[in-house]
């Protein structure tokens, strides 16, 4: 389940693994200074089934995923924000499936409008040659199933 931002619930193996938690109405240590969220998280924290395992990838200032947002303007792009044309060439890069973008949809970082990734992200991939069904832009709180081949 997409919690929104960079937030994931994931069921593996019987476990629930909480994926990189942002589940609070700002994007800083010190609210009400930061980023407020203007959609709330997918699931409430009051309704989060047991966790089994945290996973902190990055803390907000330090991405490792691939975030679709904050690209703009062009001078505040850095390392760790791309824009949707180049997370579409880094699946490419990666061979992967499905690309599932992050970092969007929840707070306001950039001067970009709020649903301009996605549907950026979405042409890119199509014209990058992935099908609409590989191209996971999730509503927050959105669940998928995904199938695991070894």
């Amino acid at each position: 389940m997409w919690l929104g931002h960079s937030s994931f619930l994931l069921r593996l193996s019987n476990k629930i693994i909480l994926l990189d938690p942002f589940l609070s109405d700002y994007a800083t240590s010190y609210p009400p200074f930061g980023p407020k969220r203007y959609a709330p998280p997918g699931l409430p924290v009051t309704e989060l089934p047991q966790i089994d395992l945290i996973i902190i990838s990055h803390n907000h200032y330090d991405y490792a995923l691939v975030p679709i947002g904050d690209y703009r303007p062009a001078p505040k792009k850095n390392h760790a924000h791309v824009t949707p044309e180049e997370a579409v060439q880094m699946g490419l890069n990666l061979q992967s499936k499905n690309l599932i973008p992050t970092h969007w949809g929840s707070i306001i970082l950039s001067q970009a409008p709020p649903f301009e990734a996605p549907d950026r992200f979405l042409k890119a991939g199509l014209k990058a040659g992935f099908n609409e069904a590989n191209l996971w832009i999730m509503k927050i709180g959105e669940t998928r199933g995904i199938s695991v081949h070894l």
